[in-house]
């Protein structure tokens, strides 16, 4: 590829030089961190309403089989309580330390129940699942939660600026003996390429969220932090070193795994929109896309949290597994410099004066609605960047590398989320950027093959194991015979079967804010009641 135009390798057209029309509306700000008084969002940046509920039937496809062996991430050591007093959402900006020798019961007055409306599920599959689980954390083979998981409650606005609060990990005999054999799901004993590719409506766009490099205190319900696609011209051979997130001095401390994020955005969302999550399965778009490839994931374990709202809503939350972090943990610092190109061609790519600035650093979300099948999904996803009307995902890859083999993963991330073209720079060894190429997303696919033997990855395979497990998670958490419990279902590499566990409203996978919950329950039972007394008139 020529390094001096801007090429095309899906022969989708020259992008453009000129500037992009979007220009987002702005509107009022709502803080996200004060809690105790937040007032309801205006209607001039509230979101999109969400559509009417309709039930989460689970798949009677999808198999339940027993199992007592392998692990399940979780931990219930180190504790955070529930606090009624002063709670303060979860924020990347904002972690709170917990010492785990200490750990604080959850207060009675903190979980409120959802609605009562039950979760439908396959009768061949609705277990009733022991009310207790025992706690112990062995310090071999640990499988723990991220240290910077979200916060379910914190005592003040002050320990916002306190670290990250840490969990004691657990060990894999500990977490074999918290699972529920009963309640585990098997994995297929090898991936057809001919599964037909499955029912998926087109996403539908519900909510924005914008998040200004001053954190998620200062959200808002527009697209103002929406950036516009801006490379400069004389890109070609430009050091993607000079762009380092946090500087040449501090670019390794400002990275951050974009999961670690997304689920403080996805809380600040639900806090400002309040959203009618009736029958929906409501997750960030970087767990559909590991579902989606979970065929291509054969070193990271899975580890996912389910929290049943509404009655028939379900919250997921992917956590960091044992497996991922001792893969960071052995990366060297070139490993790391590479990874943090990315981020500084995404600067390079959408500076404010088409020179390469990136501004104050913020991000916009997209929160779309889709079908699965006879699920519901309503996922959150960073969107990089717009070219016009046109929605862009920004990738960087190297020029002499395999890159096609990452097309799966590019096209689950956007295709999920309805981005229509993905962005792509290629850069050399040295991280000088070398070409750039637009690339539709319908496309990727075709642009696979011959990279990728049908029986390493098929996109049909991949949504249906992504529906199936959705679906088996509906009928855990269907199981739960009482408000505040979250299940945690977990596979390993090398495993034949994803393993489910429970635990309580005080467990630290307990990430959704019990005060949260308790507003978006109030506000869907005021919107049902508004909605009845309508009928009567």
């Amino acid at each position: 590829m020529s390094a001096h135009r801007l090429s095309n390798v899906a022969s989708a057209g020259q992008v453009s030089d000129s500037t992009p029309k979007i220009v987002p509306k702005a509107s009022a700000s709502v803080s996200f961190l004060d809690l105790s008084s937040a007032p309801a969002p205006d209607a001039s940046s509230a979101p999109v309403s969400a559509p009417s509920s309709v039930p989460v039937s689970a798949s009677s496809s999808a198999p339940v089989s027993a199992s007592s062996s392998a692990p399940v991430s979780a931990s219930s050591s180190a504790p955070v309580s529930a606090s009624s007093s002063a709670p303060v959402s979860a924020s990347s900006s904002a972690p709170v330390s917990a010492s785990s020798s200490a750990p604080v019961s959850a207060s009675s007055s903190a979980p409120v129940s959802a609605s009562s409306a039950p979760v439908s599920a396959s009768s061949s599959a609705t277990v009733s699942a022991p009310s207790s689980v025992p706690v112990s954390a062995p310090s071999s083979a640990p499988v723990s939660a991220p240290s910077s998981a979200p916060v379910s409650a914190l005592s003040s606005a002050a320990d916002c600026q306190q670290q990250p609060r840490q969990h004691e990990p657990m060990s894999l005999e500990t977490a074999a003996r918290l699972s529920i054999p009963e309640l585990s799901l098997r994995l297929p004993d090898s991936w057809d390429p001919d599964v037909p590719f499955p029912e998926f409506t087109r996403p539908r766009r519900v909510g924005r969220l914008s998040v200004p490099g001053a954190g998620l205190a200062h959200a808002r319900l527009d697209a103002s932090q929406l950036k516009r696609l801006r490379l400069p011209r004389d890109w070609s051979g430009l050091n993607l070193s000079d762009w380092l997130p946090g500087g040449p001095a501090d670019w390794e401390s400002a990275l951050q795994p974009p999961w670690q994020r997304d689920i403080d955005d996805l809380l600040a969302w639900l806090r400002l929109a309040r959203p009618n999550l009736a029958g929906r399965i409501v997750c960030c778009r970087g767990l559909l896309t590991r579902l989606t490839c979970q065929q291509l994931e054969r070193q990271q374990d899975l580890c996912v949290a389910a929290i049943r709202v509404h009655g028939d809503g379900l919250l997921l939350c992917q956590f960091t597994g044992a497996e991922a972090q001792r893969l960071e943990a052995q990366r060297n610092r070139r490993d790391r410099l590479m990874a943090a190109w990315g981020p500084a061609f995404e600067a390079l790519a959408t500076g404010e004066s088409g020179g390469g600035r990136d501004g104050d650093g913020g991000r916009y979300c997209e929160i779309v609605e889709a079908r699965l099948g006879n699920l519901r999904l309503m996922c959150l996803g960073e969107v990089d960047c717009c070219d016009g009307d046109e929605l862009l995902e920004l990738k960087l890859t190297s020029q002499h590398g395999a890159w096609r083999r990452r097309l799966p993963r590019w096209w689950a991330q956007s295709f999920l989320l309805g981005v229509p073209s993905i962005f792509a720079g290629f850069r050399d060894a040295a991280g000088r950027l070398r070409d750039v190429a637009r690339l539709p997303v319908d496309r990727l696919l075709a642009m696979s093959r011959g990279h990728l033997r049908p029986d390493e990855w098929s996109a049909g395979a991949g949504l249906d194991w992504a529906h199936r497990f959705l679906s088996h998670a509906v009928r855990v958490c269907a199981t739960a015979d009482e408000a505040g419990a979250v299940f945690v279902l977990y596979w390993k590499p090398g495993q034949d079967r994803v393993l489910v566990s429970r635990h309580g409203p005080a467990s630290p996978f307990y990430f959704l804010p019990h005060w949260l919950l308790r507003d978006l329950s109030q506000h869907q039972l005021a919107e049902e009641e508004r909605k009845r007394q309508g009928k009567k008139q």
